[in-house]
């Protein structure tokens, strides 16, 4: 797949709500085994706290948060 779209590495994320377990969610609806197949990296966006980066001349936003997930 990464060929195709030719970027150098495509990264799947799921943050679910309180109470649902993301790897248990990427497993059920079958996104975790597509990652697998396709050798995308799939990652629990609440493994780790969000990091607050500066966007340098952001038009709409000064900054952002990003998840330092890690992968599974």
């Amino acid at each position: 797949m990464t060929q195709l779209l030719e970027a150098s590495e495509i990264i799947v994320g799921d943050s679910s709500v309180i109470g649902v377990d993301s790897v248990e969610a990427l497993k059920y609806a079958g996104i975790f085994d597509v990652c697998a197949q396709e050798g995308v990296i799939c990652m629990d966006l609440n493994a780790s706290a969000p990091v607050q980066k500066k966007i340098t001349n952001g038009y709409v936003v000064d900054d952002i948060l990003f998840h330092n997930g890690s992968a599974l």
